[in-house]
This record gives C-alpha cells, sequence and structure tokens, in this order.
C-alpha cells in the first residue's frame, strides 16, 4: 500500500513538473516574426500616376470600382530587393499611363479610352 501511494505521489509531481516546464517554454519562447508581404496598389490615379508597392502582412483590400488606367496595372509589379519592397515597372507601363491620360483629357469618356487604350494591351 505504501509502495502504491509513493508511485501515486511520484507521478503527481512528475506530471506538475511537465505541467510547469510546458507553461516556461510557453511564456518565454520566440515569438515568430511575421515578415510582411510586398504588394501593389488597387488603382491608379492618372492625375498622378506615381506607382507604390507597400510593405505589409496581408495584401490590401481592394474595391471592384474600375477607374480608367487600371489596365495598365498588369504591367507593374512588386518585389522584393535587398530586403526591401520596391517597384518593378515594365515599359508598356508608361505608354499604357500615356494613353489613358490622353485619351481621358481628350475624350474623358472611359468607355472609348478602354477601347482605344485597351485595343493596345495584349490579350
Amino acid at each position: 500500500m505504501k509502495d502504491n501511494k509513493k508511485y501515486f505521489y511520484g507521478m503527481l509531481v512528475a506530471f506538475a513538473l511537465l505541467i510547469i516546464g510546458i507553461g516556461i517554454w510557453l511564456l518565454y519562447r520566440p515569438v515568430p516574426y511575421e515578415i510582411p508581404g510586398c504588394y501593389k496598389q488597387c488603382h491608379i490615379n492618372l492625375n498622378n500616376p506615381e506607382f507604390s508597392c507597400a510593405a505589409q502582412a496581408e495584401p490590401p483590400i481592394c474595391t471592384m470600382e474600375y477607374r480608367a488606367g487600371d489596365a495598365c496595372l498588369q504591367y507593374a509589379h512588386c518585389g522584393t530587393v535587398n530586403g526591401e519592397c520596391q517597384s518593378i515597372l515594365e515599359s508598356e507601363f508608361y505608354d499604357c499611363i500615356s494613353c489613358y491620360q490622353w485619351c481621358m483629357n481628350t475624350t474623358a469618356d472611359i468607355d472609348s479610352c478602354e477601347k482605344e487604350c485597351g485595343s493596345q494591351l495584349p490579350q
């Protein structure tokens, strides 16, 4: 009977030490650093067509709203260069923006600009 009590108390102490050890490990373990992604903006402003990328933990929430010139975003990409989030623009980006700027200043009709400038974009 005494052996059973010793065994029980020994197991109880071992279990308590295990729980304490797990608690200390959870308290002092290193928290992983969340590495942000490099995401592009949702829309282009034709009055100021600067393209930018942002380092954020999650991608931006974009609306379904379409603006003149948004088709040009297919020529703009974001990437990490030397650990920094940077924009990577193809030469077609500037041609596309120029077309939409000229068209919107001339006609101010987004549908005709989509036909005019959109026909120049690869399908």
